[in-house]
């Protein structure tokens, strides 16, 4: 593989990893992709997110069965089982079995078009766990293997669905079958018990060839009726599943719906009521069931725009390939939004954001800076600056000015001088060259140099022997130390360890390398042959997909907005060497 220019109209796309064949639509696809990603990583609050790569431990193939059944209901899809599904397979291969859900693993079977699709030994691994789930006392399959719940139908329907589908033996569930259909359809049964469920029982009975009897599910109907007519006895949001349980028996028994759409229209033609019958403001299955039966009464119309709206609200869930992670609350965070940016303003990529609304509500947010740290506020402030939010004569600045000169004294008076004390004091230099403020540092130089070289001699890490090498280098460079013996001494050490990156199983390699070779930039030091292609081989193994990087190349790594800018910017550094255009 070799690195290749990339780009979309006027934007300046980093170097990635691409083969030569296909490359004009592979790339504008990558881009595009990027963009789209960047874009759903904005939140409300006007900051960012980490992109949806960041959650790929979330991947639920429950919502993209759901969310995937929505699109084509509305015609946006044209079918459920064209969804690739090669995070899911991946996600639920990496999770123990005994942390599996059946409706992940049903929903995951039910996306696929072909069962080939998963893995042999995945697909081994699921019918053992599919068959777990068998409860050998009540004779039908529960949730988990720590249930047992005699009136079961929701599972067992969806382990004989999955089994089925993957040509595989069900256990003996016909006299249990029986026996729950009994129950459940005799003359004073409790149907509140089984609400929501009816439909699927219909579908095992005549899976099972059990004698079907309509005057039985009369009363069901008869029962579903009356709550869509006066639903003042149930919770708005149990109204969904009962109607499209009531219009799926309808259909079964070829009742004409029509006769229903009063009371359906009432129920659901009403935007202004939708979220009154979602459990909370992501709740995809409700608007599954909602949308379904207004879709089987012949309602949903091109007039309801209103619900195409409140399906695009999942969109920023949803990854490249079409499945999405659990949609949720996902708040934006400092980092992301700072690494965000930067990323961006490295690309040129034009999107504009309300940044100063995002940095004022953080300021005017009673921020504890104590709690917040030194590290976060440097990022806080540049972005102050670099969009030019007045800042300094607000009581933001007043305690900023206070916790700083509080954080240089404490420090100052510091006894012992190791990794954690020299990226503090550096991180101090930082700020107050943000700030352009001079503030009373004294400092023992020679006795700090030698306390830390020391460190060289005892037993260290690869990550702590770099990075002490780079913060004593950052160091004497800022306090303008003439011991260029040192310097030049670091600056070999610092390269030496590069060359030998790849070979080490750290984690966060982008960023230990990327402030390495920040601070070799700094004092003007070429970096060896090998070092660079060292890290070329490293971005390699930690380069994602469609722009985006991990914070290393360890199996495990995340994908983040600071990962993404370091990798982005050596990438571009190292352009044309080692790994040639």
């Amino acid at each position: 593989m070799k690195w290749k220019q990339i780009g979309v109209g006027l934007i300046s796309i980093m170097m990635i990893f691409t083969s030569v064949r296909g490359e004009v639509n592979e790339n504008q696809r990558s881009n595009y992709q990027m963009l789209e990603q960047i874009e759903k990583s904005y939140v409300v609050d006007s900051g960012f997110r980490e992109s949806n790569y960041f959650f790929l431990d979330m991947v639920d193939s429950y919502a993209t069965y759901y969310l995937q059944c929505i699109k084509q209901l509305i015609g946006e899809e044209d079918s459920v089982e064209r969804t690739n599904v090669s995070y899911e397979i991946n996600c639920l291969s990496n999770k123990a079995v005994d942390q599996w859900n059946l409706l992940d693993v049903y929903s995951l079977i039910m996306l696929v078009d072909d069962v080939k699709q998963i893995p042999e030994t995945l697909e081994s691994s699921i019918i053992m766990y599919l068959d777990s789930l068998f409860d050998e006392n009540n004779g039908c399959y529960q949730y988990s293997r720590e249930f047992s719940v005699q009136d079961s139908i929701a599972p067992t329907y969806y382990v004989v669905v999955a089994l089925k589908k993957l040509n595989q033996p069900v256990r003996p569930i016909k006299e249990w079958i029986i026996e729950i259909s009994t129950k459940a359809l005799e003359k004073d049964a409790n149907m509140q018990i089984y609400y929501g469920g009816y439909a699927m029982l219909y579908e095992l009975m005549s899976e099972y060839e059990i004698p079907i009897s309509a005057t039985d599910f009369e009363q069901v109907l008869e029962y579903y009726h009356g709550i869509l007519k006066d639903n003042t006895e149930y919770e708005l949001s149990d109204i969904p599943t009962i109607a499209l349980d009531f219009v799926k028996l309808c259909k079964n028994f070829e009742k004409d719906l029509t006769e229903y759409n009063d009371e359906i229209s009432d129920l659901f033609l009403d935007s202004s009521l939708l979220q009154k019958y979602l459990f909370w403001e992501y709740d995809y299955v409700n608007l599954y069931a909602i949308i379904n039966t207004l879709k089987q009464c012949q309602l949903l119309n091109e007039n309801l725009k209103w619900l195409s709206e409140e399906v695009a609200l999942f969109d920023q869930f949803q990854l490249d390939n079409g499945e999405y992670i659990s949609p949720g609350i996902y708040g934006s965070n400092l980092n992301a939004t700072y690494y965000a940016d930067q990323f961006m303003k490295l690309m040129n990529i034009s999107r504009t954001y309300d940044v100063k609304n995002y940095c004022t509500t953080i300021i005017n947010g009673n921020l504890n800076l104590e709690q917040f740290g030194i590290w976060r506020l440097s990022q806080l402030l540049e972005l102050l600056q670099k969009y030019h939010i007045d800042w300094l004569n607000s009581d933001f600045g007043k305690n900023v000015e206070k916790y700083i000169t509080e954080q240089v004294q404490l420090i100052s008076s510091s006894e012992k001088w190791e990794l954690r004390e020299l990226k503090i004091i550096n991180q101090l230099f930082i700020l107050s060259q943000i700030l352009n403020e001079t503030y009373s540092i004294e400092l023992d130089v020679p006795k700090i140099k030698e306390q830390v070289i020391k460190l060289f001699n005892t037993e260290i890490s690869y990550e702590d022997d770099i990075s002490i090498s780079t913060e004593l280098l950052k160091f004497l460079v800022t306090v303008q130390d003439t011991d260029s013996e040192l310097i030049a001494q670091l600056c070999s050490h610092v390269n030496e360890l590069l060359e030998v990156i790849g070979d080490k199983n750290v984690l966060f390699k982008v960023t230990i390398t990327f402030d390495a070779v920040k601070q070799l930039q700094a004092v003007n030091y070429s970096i060896s042959d090998n070092a660079e292609m060292a890290i070329l081989d490293m971005l390699q193994g930690a380069y994602w997909k469609n722009g985006f990087f991990k914070t290393g190349d360890i199996l495990g790594e995340k994908v983040s907005y600071q990962a993404t800018y370091e990798g982005t910017f050596l990438s571009n550094l190292f352009q044309g060497k080692g790994g040639a255009i």
